[in-house]
């Protein structure tokens, strides 16, 4: 599973996409490897959701500051 751009869609398997839908996520690719079996996917998807960590978790792992996307654009857009 790899979080997408703004205006993407879920592009992944029906049981995948329907997880999304019912949690929220609008942006999404998702590949399904291996056994298709509905019951193993279910799984995976909720143990790979529920693995996901906020920016604030993700920058005290690795020592960096968080820094807002907006920041970034504008920075990129100055130079």
């Amino acid at each position: 599973m790899q979080p997408r751009p703004e205006g993407f869609g879920v592009k992944a398997n029906s049981i995948v996409r329907s997880i999304c839908y019912l949690a929220g996520i609008k942006d999404l690719s998702a590949k399904v490897v291996g056994s298709h079996y509905s019951h193993n996917t279910v799984k995976a998807v909720f143990k790979a959701l529920g693995s996901v960590k906020s920016p604030q978790q993700q920058s005290e792992i690795l020592g960096r500051p968080v820094v807002d996307d907006t920041t970034l654009r504008f920075l990129r857009d100055s130079q």
